[in-house]
This record gives C-alpha cells, structure tokens and sequence, in this order.
C-alpha cells in the first residue's frame, strides 16, 4: 500500500472502530508507520487510548516507538526481557534523578511491591516485568528532555522544536490558569517536599 495519512484522517479512521475488544489499538498498529508526522502520531496515540491499551501498544511497536520524553508522566508495565523496555526504564530513572519533585512510585515487580534498587540505573536486569507510575515535575529540565530526544531516540531538531514547542505552550497555559487561581483564592502553592 502506498497510502499515507495526517493524524486528523487518521484519527477519523480510529474513531471508527471501537477501543473495546482491542479492535482501534490493532487498526493504529496496522497504520502507525503510515501516519505522517512523529509529534502528531504521539498526540493521536495519548488521545485516542487508555493508558492501558497505550502500554499495550507500546510492547507491540517497541517501548520507545511511541514514548515522548516531553509526556512521561504515566503507567508503565515494561517487560525486562526486552532491551528497549529496560533502556527506557533507565531514561526515566535519569529523569528522576535530574528534575527534582520527579518521582517514581508504585513500582512492582513480578507482582511484588519494591523498592527501586540504585543499582538499576546502571545495569537493568534481563528478566521479570517491572510495573510503575512516573510522575513528572511542574517545571521539567527541558535541555535533559531534548538530549534524551537526540541520543536515545533519533528525534531530528524539527521533531524536538515541534514536542518542545507544544509543551512549553501547555506549560505556560497551566502556569497562568494556576496564576489565576490563585489570584482568585488567596492560595499560596505548596512548598516542595524534601
């Protein structure tokens, strides 16, 4: 076939099928290197499925197919036995480390809560499925973000200035709706936790 689609048809061709019974996740997989645009693929893929079917997705093109450096903020199941799930594994252990209010929680492993080993940001182990929720930081280092684009992923500098470009601009429109607010109620925001 030599078809190509804009994320908007594409997302018309999603909206046919139904999420249920795994029936849309099949089509976008059938179509993921069809679609036009590495940022617009991304926006389609968080909005069109649940987290769950997004992780499903993600085993079945490759954990690092689909993830976004600039929205990591989400569940992850990530079998171990395969090199990209424990090389991204790894980039967000980094992004912890580096983004202060960061965090990794919830981690489990084989069905048994753990707590993270240090060890594992320098050597992941090879085997077992490894269950988390990553939560990012208000105020992400974005010159980490855009290294991690670069050297792990491939993105080209119009892919980083396009994500990077989208993310600021929902920043900015978080900072001044929570500007806002607080204007309205008086609140101070919440000092950091150490």
């Amino acid at each position: 076939a030599t078809e190509f689609f804009i994320a908007e048809q594409a997302k018309v061709i999603l909206s046919c099928f139904p999420e249920r019974d795994l029936f849309r996740m099949n089509a976008f997989i059938c179509m993921y290197n069809r679609i036009i645009g590495d940022n617009e693929v991304r926006s389609l893929f968080r909005s069109m499925f649940s987290k769950e079917n997004q992780n499903l997705i993600m085993i079945r093109l490759g954990y690092l197919a689909l993830w976004n450096p600039f929205y990591p903020s989400t569940w992850y199941r990530i079998d171990l036995q395969h090199r990209d799930g424990r090389h991204l594994s790894g980039l967000i252990m980094r992004m912890t480390l580096i983004e202060h209010n960061s965090m990794i929680f919830d981690v489990v492993l084989d069905g048994k809560h753990i707590d993270l080993p240090a060890i594992w940001i320098a050597k992941m182990p090879e085997h077992g499925v490894l269950e988390f929720q990553f939560r990012e930081t208000p105020l992400p280092h974005l010159p980490l973000r855009e290294r991690l684009a670069v050297h792990s992923l491939g993105w080209t500098p119009s892919v980083i200035w396009a994500a990077s470009a989208e993310f600021k601009s929902l920043r900015v429109a978080f900072s001044t709706a929570n500007t806002h607010v607080r204007k309205q109620t008086s609140v101070r925001p919440l000092a950091p936790v150490r």
